[in-house]
């Protein structure tokens, strides 16, 4: 029974004047009791016993299988201990959440292959017994916590019931520390206090008064977290021969030629770089190469960042050997610098480019297409869309001779550049050969991928906007919201702020101001973020579109400030705008 479940039941039995019915429900929630917290708890014994009814005292927790304790920070000072559990089954969760399980099940994989052990990868979903969404949660602290609960599940082993964990875990398996752990702490005595013992990371800051109450085991990687839990991996089984995973390194060009859906191309990835650790001891060229395949299929899956974390475990000695590597880290390093410094991005996207240009044929086709988009795209964050032009040119025709399915990605940066160079008719008409040849692809069993899609409807939103077609534009939009998404989330939080400014330009406003203030909360919740421009960049066109009194003005202000460190004026929004891509 879930905490939410078992607080209606209370109140119903509350509420009752029944005694059948309040025996009934003390029934049910007794089943439930010992897996219930420590403050609700109490508050149940109080409502059992002013009832007349039998109150047993309940026992420390056992977690089961595949459980673990999260921690979780509430803004401002506060903190909650809840129940996390994993589970093996398929489903469509939250993206950022699913980020998370990535992250961890690579570090776990990773983890198992350095211990001599073989990990099958299967399918997991994550569930958090609490009120909040997973969508709702941000930051990296859940790492430690989603690798325990996949171990225990893996291993068919439960996890310690007294220990904890709350440190943020890499690609690598390495222990780094988290924000906000004292609150945390506060919560998990509150609520769980036969919890002793919390595996953080070296260095972790903590206040004398928490280590008086728990014992903080200072741990540097996982293989060290998981002993602490009870978990060992040397219980798993045995790896397959390392011809096996060799000749699994094979299949990966191969697959690469495929037309694959984002959570495959992660699948993917994930599976090559459990053979890159497992090949990492006795043939280093070998691992090298799953590696490169491992962070080309996290970049196809949209994930730069995990791709640039796989490339920095490669020796530098391997690089060297396999120039194609070096060329994919150097066009993955410029993709992640891209957002927050693009003038460093576009140095690294040029020597990509250089670098791509003077690999074998076969190593080009495949890179070539992605530096010279790479370049592009730094252009253009940069404001230079007359500089990134030729080079998304060149990526669009390279990918439409040797990797057909990067084309419309390609195609949509392109557009956009032709709508920032102020020639939307251009702009529009490679949008509309996209979508046509998306169509063509499909009747031949290949899918345009659904984020691509979007990707493309939004661009056709802010296209057809320029030309004036705004009730198009509005269509588009519409299209690109995705209804059981988050808000913070991409391209459904661009189509949000697209939306807004095409209805205001239609004379809807009352909607209008629901979708800006939708906006408004990503950027206070994100406010460090590349998010919170694109959020705060709807407050900036309701500025120029003169949008009600009934906004709050003075907040719509202040996130401008917090968000690009100046005062928001007319002016500053136009050149914002000149040169926003997202």
């Amino acid at each position: 029974m879930r905490r939410s479940d078992f607080e209606a039941k209370l109140r119903e039995l509350e509420a009752t004047a029944r005694p059948a019915l309040a025996r009934s429900l003390w029934h049910e929630l007794s089943e439930a009791v010992a897996w219930i917290d420590e403050e609700l708890q109490a508050r149940c014994r109080n409502v059992v016993q002013g009832r007349g009814l039998v109150w047993k005292e309940q026992g420390p927790v056992h977690l089961r299988l595949g459980e673990t304790w999260l921690l979780l920070h509430e803004e401002p000072s506060a903190g909650r201990a809840v129940r996390l559990r994993a589970e093996f089954r398929s489903t469509e969760g939250d993206p950022y959440v699913q980020a998370h399980i990535d992250r961890s099940y690579r570090a776990l994989l990773g983890a198992a292959a350095r211990s001599s052990r073989h990990l099958e990868l299967k399918p997991v979903s994550l569930d958090i017994d609490t009120r909040y969404r997973w969508g709702s949660l941000r930051g990296s602290s859940l790492g430690l916590s989603v690798a325990v609960a996949l171990a225990s599940l893996e291993l068919a082993e439960a996890a310690a019931s007294d220990v904890a964990a709350s440190a943020c875990l890499d690609e690598a398996g390495k222990l780094a520390p988290v924000e906000h752990l004292d609150f945390k702490l506060d919560a998990l005595r509150c609520s769980w206090p036969s919890v002793k013992r919390v595996v953080v990371a070296p260095g972790q800051a903590s206040s004398p008064e928490q280590r008086r109450h728990f014992e903080l085991l200072e741990r540097h990687t996982l293989e060290q977290a998981l002993r602490d839990f009870g978990l060992e991996l040397g219980h798993l089984p045995a790896p397959a021969r390392l011809n096996v995973y060799r000749s699994q390194v094979g299949t990966f060009r191969d697959e690469n030629e495929g037309n694959h859906h984002a959570r495959e191309w992660q699948r993917l990835s994930l599976l090559a770089g459990r053979a890159g650790a497992a090949l990492a001891r006795d043939e280093p060229i070998a691992s090298a190469q799953a590696l490169f395949w491992s962070a080309l299929f996290a970049l196809h899956a949209g994930d730069a960042a995990s791709a640039a974390a796989i490339l920095g475990e490669v020796p530098e000695t391997a690089q060297q050997a396999y120039p194609a590597l070096f060329a994919l880290r150097l066009i993955v390093c410029a993709a992640v610098a891209i957002d927050e410094e693009p003038s460093r991005g576009i140095v690294w996207a040029a020597q990509a480019v250089g670098a791509c240009r003077a690999l074998d044929a076969e190593s080009r086709e495949r890179l070539l297409g992605q530096a010279l988009g790479t370049h592009g795209r730094a252009l253009l964050h940069a404001g230079n869309p007359g500089g990134a032009q030729p080079l998304l040119e060149g990526a669009l025709e390279h990918h439409q001779q040797f990797d057909p399915k990067e084309a419309a990605r390609s195609a949509c940066y392109l557009a956009t550049c032709e709508r920032l160079c102020e020639r939307p008719e251009k702009a529009l008409q490679l949008l509309d050969a996209a979508m046509a040849k998306a169509g063509q692809f499909a009747e031949r069993g290949w899918e345009l991928g659904l984020t691509t899609r979007r990707y493309l409807l939004l661009e056709r939103g802010r296209t057809l906007g320029a030309l004036g077609r705004w009730q198009e534009a509005k269509v588009a939009f519409e299209q690109v919201i995705d209804h059981r998404g988050d808000d913070a989330s991409y391209p459904h939080l661009g189509g949000l702020r697209g939306l807004a400014h095409a209805l205001r330009q239609l004379g809807a406003t009352e909607h209008c101001d629901t979708l800006v203030a939708r906006c408004s909360r990503v950027a206070r919740e994100n406010p460090r973020s590349t998010l919170a421009q694109v959020a705060v960049l709807a407050v900036g066109e309701a500025l120029l579109d003169e949008a009600p009194a009934s906004l709050p003005e003075r907040e719509l202000h202040e996130l401008w400030q917090a968000v690009f460190g100046e005062t928001i004026t007319p002016d500053r929004v136009r050149a914002r705008l000149r040169t926003a891509v997202y």
